[in-house]
C-alpha cells in the first residue's frame, strides 16, 4: 500500500490536467518495477531490466507470462506511437477522479477495472495524514504541489519579473566578462605574433 495510495493520490491530481493511464501489475512475487522485464521482453530474450532477476532464464517464464509480455509491449508501443494505449482495438480508458479506471495486468488476464484497493487507499490518503505528529491536518505532497503551482496573487508576478531581471543581469555580466577576456586574448595573440609577422615581411 505504500506505493498504491500515493500513486492514486497523484493520479487524482494529474488527471485534472492531462490524460493518465493507471495500471496494476500482478504476478507472483511482484515488486516495484518488475513489469519492466515484461515491457522490454525479458521472457523472450533473457535480458533482464533489473538486478533482482539477473539469474533468471528464458525457460523460467511460462507461456502465459510470455503472452503477457507481448500484450504489454503492444500497449506501450501503441501509446508511444499514437498517444493512446490500445490492445487489439480495445481502448484503455483514462483515469478520472470519478471512475478511477486502471488496467489490471496479470498472466491470467488483462482487464479494465475501477477503484484500485479503494478502502485501503481511502484509509492511507485520508486517515493516516490526520495522525501525523505535530500537525492538525497533513496534506498530500501531490495536492500541496498542485496548489502551490496555482497563481495566488499579483505578488507572484512581481517575483517572477524580479527573478527574470536578475537572471538577465547575470547573463549580461557573464557576456561582458567573456568579451573582456576575448579582447585580452586577442591583444596577447597580436603581441606574440607581431615579431613573427615583421620577420616574414623583411
Amino acid at each position: 500500500m505504500h506505493m498504491v495510495a500515493p500513486t492514486v493520490d497523484m493520479c487524482d491530481v494529474l488527471s485534472k490536467h492531462v490524460p493518465v493511464f493507471q495500471y496494476h501489475f500482478s504476478v507472483d512475487s511482484s515488486y516495484h518495477s518488475v513489469e519492466l522485464n515484461y515491457v522490454f521482453g525479458a521472457p523472450f530474450s533473457g535480458v533482464f531490466a533489473d538486478e533482482m532477476t539477473v539469474n533468471g532464464t528464458v525457460g523460467s517464464f511460462c507461456a502465459r507470462q510470455r503472452n503477457l509480455s507481448l500484450q504489454i509491449m503492444k500497449l506501450w508501443t501503441n501509446f508511444a506511437r499514437h498517444g493512446r494505449p490500445t490492445l487489439d482495438g480495445h481502448e484503455w480508458t483514462p483515469y478520472s477522479t470519478k471512475d478511477r479506471h486502471y488496467l489490471h495486468l496479470s498472466p491470467q488476464s488483462i482487464a479494465l477495472r475501477r477503484n484500485l484497493r479503494s478502502e485501503q487507499v481511502a484509509f492511507w490518503n485520508s486517515l493516516v495524514p490526520l495522525l501525523a505528529v505535530n500537525s492538525t491536518v497533513a496534506e498530500s505532497p501531490f495536492r500541496a504541489a498542485a496548489a502551490a503551482s496555482e497563481p495566488r496573487s499579483s505578488s507572484v508576478g512581481l517575483w517572477v519579473l524580479l527573478a527574470s531581471v536578475g537572471v538577465l543581469i547575470v547573463v549580461l555580466l557573464l557576456l561582458a566578462v567573456l568579451t573582456v577576456r576575448l579582447a585580452l586574448e586577442n591583444r596577447r595573440f597580436k603581441r606574440a605574433s607581431a615579431p613573427y609577422l615583421t620577420k616574414q615581411m623583411i
